[in-house]
């Protein structure tokens, strides 16, 4: 296993993702802002993989929430093309 150090933790956008007790799957990014959890820099091949699962080959999309401040935090939406994304 590679495990991504601590100089490309923030050189691009990371996704992941997590399966909660019931199932549940959530996708999580640092949108450039955030740190990874430990267990996810752990394993740059599984994180890539997953990515490639999740973004191109997976049979289901469901719903999307955006955590609340997240405006804030990126410094608001420049425009309303930038917030719908």
């Amino acid at each position: 296993m590679i495990a991504i150090d601590e100089i490309h933790e923030f050189d691009r956008d990371w996704d992941w993702f997590v399966v909660d007790p019931e199932g549940h799957l959530g996708h999580f990014t640092t949108a450039g802002m955030r740190l990874l959890p430990e267990s996810v820099k752990q394993d740059l091949e599984g994180l890539e993989a997953l990515g490639e699962y999740f973004c191109d080959a997976a049979p289901c999309v469901g719903g999307a929430r955006v955590r609340e401040g997240i405006e804030y935090d990126c410094g608001y939406w420049k425009d309303l093309a930038t917030k719908e994304r």
